[in-house]
């Protein structure tokens, strides 16, 4: 009888043990009591908080690099509102209750709510110049087009604009438009550093690069016009045949086929290794962004390596990157890292700091300075500028989808001014005038 009771006690304990056990399991990964251990219950929780900030603080202002206001809440829409949202708008972004978070203003809600003194989020400082931000999105305004202006020599991002084709994007108005706004295609994808797509002959400047570090500058190539590649023909634009021309004429004169030959001289492991020290391919991680480009020349057939040097084949990069090329020649071969945020602060205390990066040694300095010479050159002798010591490239890329992408990138010792534009037709010359425009409103 007592061992009965004894195995009966057993089985009810074992019951009760395995009951707590499981109610604990529904505890921990089911319910909000503790974090870390179910995600959708985390994200709950952080959204009610969020909902809970947005109650109580105002969020933090932004401000360009001399303190304009870009960005301010008020006490009515605790939200912050663009004073200028057209220039803005792709790049800033929103954090919206409804719509949720994109743009700059995504990446820092934490320092944007995050509760201060007066009532404020924190103040983001970025290295952005309005005055040169909102004269760009004037350049550009109701064309699909990007205009960007680095630093040379820190890196800092002092105009970052995009723009779309016979639209606007206006933030402040999110609730009346969201809805229209979703049904245009790639209509989120800012044109400066979200668009990869074919980068056209400004990326003859990387294989000009690989001819200077093999000693080939020097090499005569007799240019007919068009280039036959086993049933494959490369074209100069109109077929113009240059005749007898080195690596300087070739730069001016945008030749196809001398790069393409020159390609095939290189061969695949040094024109490859060359897009690599650019960091094409790369995904480059930003303090707004992650740069993705598209570049891979392993086993390529001759083909696409001669369409791949004078910027066709499968090379896709965004415009942004492309400045960070012209920047790099500029810098003594120095890539650094383009960032947009200067600093945060709350209270008057700095909770962060932007600073000086260089990414990688792409070329050596002595590549860069043969570079600029030539590029000085072509930008005088065959762009017709002889302003501020630029050296400049154009370029032209052919889209598959029978539009082009024009392309015109000048740069001196203090600045890189990049204007892209895809269009039904035209070259990259056409943008020449845009650019000299904001190199006149940087030496003002």
């Amino acid at each position: 009888m007592q061992k009965m009771l004894y195995e009966r006690t057993k089985i009810v304990i074992l019951i009760i043990t395995t009951g707590i056990i499981f109610f604990l399991y529904y505890l921990l990964t089911r319910t909000s009591v503790v974090s870390g251990v179910n995600e959708y219950t985390d994200n709950l929780r952080k959204s009610t908080l969020n909902d809970i900030y947005r109650e109580s603080v105002l969020e933090g202002s932004i401000i360009d690099s001399s303190g304009n206001i870009i960005s301010e809440a008020t006490e009515k829409s605790k939200t912050g509102s663009l004073v200028y949202p057209e220039a803005y708008s792709w790049l800033i972004g929103y954090n919206d209750v409804t719509f949720g978070a994109y743009g700059l203003k995504g990446r820092y809600e934490e320092y944007l709510y995050m509760p201060g003194e007066d009532g404020k989020g924190a103040t983001i400082q970025l290295t952005i110049n309005d005055n040169l931000q909102r004269k760009a999105y004037e350049l550009i305004s109701g064309t699909e087009a990007s205009v960007i202006v680095l630093n040379t020599t820190s890196g800092e991002i002092l105009t970052l604009a995009s723009s779309k084709k016979d639209t606007q994007f206006n933030v402040n108005e999110i609730n009346e438009y969201m809805e229209e706004w979703n049904k245009i295609d790639g209509f989120f994808l800012p044109n400066g550093y979200k668009d990869m797509e074919e980068p056209g002959s400004v990326f003859k400047i990387i294989t000009a690069s690989s001819i200077v570090e093999n000693n080939m500058e020097n090499n005569i190539i007799q240019d007919s016009g068009t280039l036959d590649i086993q049933g494959h023909t490369v074209r100069n634009s109109g077929e113009s045949a240059f005749g007898s021309i080195s690596l300087q004429d070739a730069l001016g004169y945008s030749s196809n086929v001398y790069f393409a030959q020159e390609a095939l001289l290189l061969g695949e492991s040094e024109l490859n290794g060359k897009g690599k020290d650019f960091l094409i391919g790369e995904d480059i991680e930003l303090d707004f962004t992650t740069l993705k480009s598209n570049w891979n020349l392993e086993n390529a057939s001759s083909a696409l390596l001669a369409d791949t040097a004078y910027g066709q084949g499968k090379t896709l990069i965004t415009p942004l990157q492309i400045a960070m090329i012209g920047q790099a020649v500029a810098n003594d071969g120095k890539m650094l890292k383009p960032y947009l945020v200067d600093d945060i602060s709350l209270n008057g205390n700095k909770l962060y700091e932007g600073a000086k990066t260089c990414l990688t040694q792409s070329i050596s300095e002595e590549t860069s300075s043969l570079l600029k010479e030539y590029l000085n050159k072509v930008a005088e002798n065959n762009y017709g500028i002889n302003l501020y010591n630029i050296s400049a490239k154009t370029g032209t890329a052919e889209l598959p989808n029978g539009y082009v992408k024009k392309y015109f990138l000048a740069f001196n010792q203090d600045y890189v001014v990049l204007i892209s534009q895809k269009d039904i037709s035209g070259y990259g010359i056409d943008l020449k005038d845009k650019v000299m425009e904001m190199f006149g409103l940087l030496y003002q």
